[in-house]
């Protein structure tokens, strides 16, 4: 056993390395002492910078005693990093050690190897030692761990979201750098770019840029191009500023900087305040700008360019201190000075325009809307958190149920589940259609009409007292009267025409028409389960008793600790529409909720919504296959009249109402009449020979009677016909009960229909929890983030399609080509393993993030909007600030990333963070207990007793 001498609860050593001049490693070394533990923990916890100066990690690690730890990261530029880092703890000294292959290119073979030590830790053993030296603990291989180690598995991740730091006057000061717009010459770039701002002129803003770097325009000063062409002594700056960043005290910044310039105090450095040297600074700006149009062009160049900013920066600020901060407080301050951004100008003072110069105005508005509706937001800096949960074990739970075995019994236990589903569907119809041509209202109608069928027609006319007076020549005058009398008999010859014809008008027509039409579809669905048991207990000498218990899991979760994290909130709308229509295309599964009818457009509330607009669309969505025809909204009945017919009764259909009749006559050539007048209904009618007459009717139901009246004076002698020809066309309309019955029927199907794939739906969307399927929690939880992933990518890359919209002259789009490039630059920016979400109405993670059975995916299906944060990699905060604003990928690395006015305040914030990473450090962990669905039988016959024992 091994004793350190360390007497404080907390030991740590930092040490810094740098391999090849490309990459730092920084470590530190600590030691955790306990009097209750003999054995000390040691930990080094290390972070990978790329490039080398660089002040953000590239990637951050932690290692306890002797362990090995996966390397493999990308920066922005396509570097790549692919190792092991491991430490070894032996007697005296903790050595880090690292394998990395490093390099632009992805076959290993033409990287740079990289296999040695990184950092030696001593120490000191205690100079009375209790026992013998213990032999080197050996090298573990983690990738040949046992299969029965349980390995920590993330479960979810949260965030602890702090309210944003208060900004102060300091803040500014030394974390940015602001351009003077006023000080800007007459016809600069800048001076000529604010018009074209205005104007949202973006084309002509980069084709001004391309006439500045080309020298084909007239501007005050030239661009530079290279470093060698500014004046001195600012093309030493670049120099400068690597010098003094590798000292981290102000105090010797300072002295650096007095003597790398030659200059004994700060108060010395006015000589650098001249008018000439102010204008060698405006054109660095100048040319700063015209790169920041067309970004990652001479990229060595900008960097350059933008040191020279911060070292002038540094400069002002020690010549000019403001009055609240002393000279010593710049100095003290320079560390932070080092690390200044420069805010690119927006609005130009006095303007008055709304648009800013920077950034950039969009080339034209996307011609249609994005396809993912997106809202992007930077939301705070939280300390990102992810809770872990380890399977520890299984346990007996509480009792499932006890099975009984009597002495010499033996016993079958079977239990069967049968489940049958039957479906039919049966339609008749049933038409009666009535006819008369005419109908009297004689009580023996009947009678006669039936004698008028089977016998021939026979009249005997009786005259009684009739006598015969003549008055003047041309008048007669006859007195009595007559009766008239029908008897059966055999017609004669020359009656069969007339007779017919009589038959024909005087028969009434009765059409029954029943048409049974029987659909059947027979589904025939059969799910059995047989489950048999069989208890033999025929030779045993007592009873038998099996408990079955429920098996319990229990988990051990822990929180980790990984740091701080600038955030972006995604709210998504219809987070599963992705995944819904995927599985529809793929699988032929629909998992769209189906709208019920009074989510409809127009709503159906009830069957008086049911309409000849609506129906047809409505039997369709819910694939209603019976035909529901609606009734005929107008039909028309008519019935002819003649001289030896002048009255009849027109049947009117069931469920219809009379409300108009067109009459139409025509009178026989010598006939005396001129006019044919009669009665349809309640409503007298005078018709012309030839001419139609339209009446009004009262909505009579069931028959309208129909009559034409006769010549008041008697004809004269000879007599001559009065033959002519009447029809009369009533038109029905289709009463208010026949409509709702066929409106009731119509919604009745609906709302059946509905119901029927409510159930499919529901079924559907729980088909990872039906009985007998088992579905792993984490399969879900993979279903979600896929899906979320897939959705979040495409409201990113719509960032770049809105803000920077699509150069007209181009095409393809240069968004559509580099597609992969803004893919690529999501994915390294942000980290998408440690994304959380929460959906509308969803349950508690943890609840059912380990219930097995009782999953499912109901939750994320039936969401109607989600709220994703994403937690975004420190090296790239401020090169997605950069994007979410311009929608351009910024080819730098921090601190030479630009912000833009609007971001000011977010970009403050997160420049005064600086425990950007705590390398996922255990903070605290707990066992929790989750029963199961499934059992295990007691292996004793005795039951638990759960009583307290003190």
């Amino acid at each position: 056993m091994v004793y350190f001498t360390i007497f404080l609860n907390l030991f740590a050593m930092e040490e810094g390395y740098i391999i090849n001049k490309t990459m730092r490693v920084s470590s530190r070394f600590s030691i955790v002492s306990n009097k209750m533990v003999e054995e000390p923990l040691s930990s080094i916890s290390y972070s990978l910078f790329y490039p080398a100066e660089n002040n953000l990690p590239l990637m951050t690690g932690m290692l306890e005693g002797t362990n090995k730890q996966l390397v493999k990261c990308t920066a922005t530029d396509g570097f790549m990093v692919d190792g092991y880092i491991f430490t070894q703890v032996t007697y005296d000294s903790v050595v880090l050690s690292g394998d990395l292959y490093y390099g632009f290119s992805r076959n290993q073979a033409l990287q740079t190897h990289f296999d040695g030590t990184i950092a030696i830790y001593k120490l000191e053993p205690s100079p009375t030692p209790p026992g013998p030296t213990p032999t080197p603990a050996p090298f573990e291989k983690l990738e040949d761990s046992s299969a029965n180690i349980a390995i920590d598995a993330p479960l979810f991740p949260y965030i602890y979201v702090q309210p944003w730091p208060a900004e102060t006057t300091q803040d500014m000061l030394f974390n940015f750098i602001s351009y003077d717009a006023p000080t800007s010459p007459a016809n600069s770039l800048y001076d000529q770019l604010i018009p074209l701002a205005q104007q949202s002129n973006r084309i002509g803003m980069e084709n001004l840029t391309l006439s500045f770097i080309n020298d084909t325009a007239t501007f005050p000063g030239p661009y530079f191009f290279t470093l060698a062409n500014v004046p001195a002594p600012f093309n030493t700056f670049p120099a400068l500023y690597d010098q003094m960043l590798v000292t981290a005290n102000g105090q010797e910044q300072e002295a650096l900087l007095l003597s790398e310039l030659g200059y004994a105090d700060a108060d010395d450095l006015k000589a650098l305040m001249t008018t000439a040297n102010a204008a060698t600074v405006d054109q660095v700006w100048q040319n700063y700008f015209a790169l920041t149009i067309i970004p990652g062009y001479n990229k060595l160049f900008f960097i350059q360019l933008n040191k020279i900013l911060l070292v002038w920066n540094i400069i002002q600020k020690l010549y000019l201190p403001p009055p609240p901060y002393l000279l010593q407080d710049i100095i003290e301050a320079l560390p932070q000075l080092m690390h200044a951004t420069v805010i690119l100008p927006g609005i130009p003072v006095g303007a008055g325009n709304t648009q800013p110069i920077f950034p950039l105005p969009s080339y034209q508005q996307p011609p249609t809307a994005p396809a993912t509706p997106s809202l992007i937001v930077p939301y705070a800096i939280g300390q990102l958190k992810m809770a872990k949960y380890r399977l520890l074990r299984y346990q007996q739970g509480e009792v499932a149920h006890i099975q009984n075995v009597l002495k010499g019994e033996k016993k079958k236990i079977v239990n069967r589940s049968l489940t049958n589903t039957g479906e039919q569907t049966v339609q008749q119809n049933n038409n009666s259609t009535e006819n008369s041509d005419v109908t009297h209202e004689t009580t023996n109608e009947l009678l006669v009409e039936a004698q008028k069928t089977v016998a021939a027609l026979t009249k005997t006319f009786t005259y009684n007292n009739l006598t015969t007076t003549y008055g003047p020549p041309t008048q007669a005058l006859l007195n009595g009267s007559y009766s008239e009398a029908i008897t059966p008999g055999t017609p004669v010859p020359e009656d069969n025409s007339s007779f017919a014809k009589l038959v024909v008008n005087k028969t009434l027509s009765r059409i029954n028409n029943t048409v049974l039409k029987s659909r059947s579809f027979a589904k025939f669905s059969e799910t059995e389960e047989i489950s048999a048991s069989i208890f033999n207990n025929t030779a045993g000498i007592g009873n038998f008793r099996g408990i079955y218990r429920w098996v319990n899991k229990v988990y051990r979760v822990s929180v980790h600790n990984y740091g701080n994290r600038f955030l972006l909130e995604l709210l998504v709308s219809k987070p599963a529409a992705d995944f819904i229509a995927s599985q529809a295309t793929l699988n032929n599964i629909t998992l769209t909720k189906p709208l019920s009818p009074q989510q409809q457009t127009p709503a159906v509330n009830s069957f008086t919504d049911i309409s000849l607009a609506n129906y047809v669309q409505l039997l369709s969505y819910y694939q209603i296959t019976k035909t529901i025809l609606p009734p005929q909204q107008t039909l028309s009945v008519s019935a002819t009249l003649n001289a030896s017919e002048t009255e009849k009764y027109i049947a009117i259909p069931a469920g219809y109402t009379a409300t108009s009749a067109v009459i139409t006559g025509q009178i026989a050539a010598g006939a005396t009449i001129t006019a044919i007048t009669g009665i349809i209904g309640t409503v007298p009618f005078s018709v012309a020979g030839g001419t139609p007459t339209t009446e009004t009717l009262n909505s009579e139901t069931g028959q309208v009677y129909v009559a034409v009246i006769g010549p008041n004076l008697p004809a004269s002698a000879p007599v001559q016909p009065q033959n002519f020809i009447l029809n009369a066309t009533v038109t029905c309309t289709v009463s208010p009960t026949k409509q709702n019955e066929w409106q009731v029927a119509v919604y009745d199907e609906i709302t059946q229909a509905y119901e029927k794939m409510i159930g499919e739906y529901d079924n559907n969307i729980t088909r990872f929890a039906m009985t007998g399927q088992q579905t792993n929690p984490l399969l879900l939880n993979n279903i979600e983030r896929s899906s979320l992933y897939r959705t979040c990518m495409a409201m990113i890359l719509d960032v770049a399609t809105v803000k920077t919209g699509s150069e007209p002259s181009i095409t393809p789009p240069l968004l559509m080509v580099n597609k992969q490039r803004y893919i690529q630059f999501a994915e390294e920016a942000l980290e998408w393993d440690e994304m959380t979400y929460f959906f509308d109405d969803q349950p508690s993670p943890l609840s059912y993030g380990q219930q097995g059975r009782d999953d499912s995916l109901r939750p994320f299906l039936q969401a109607d909007g989600a709220v994703v944060f994403l937690p975004v990699r420190p090296s790239f905060n401020l090169q997605m600030l950069y994007y979410l604003t311009t929608g351009v990928i910024w080819p730098g690395h921090y601190p030479f990333v630009p912000v833009n006015t609007t971001d000011t305040q977010t970009a403050t914030h997160v420049k005064k963070v600086k425990n950007w990473d705590e390398s996922g450090k255990k903070e605290k962990h707990w066992d929790i207990t989750l029963p199961t669905t499934m059992q295990v039988i007691q292996d004793s016959s005795q039951l638990p007793d759960y009583s307290l024992t003190k």
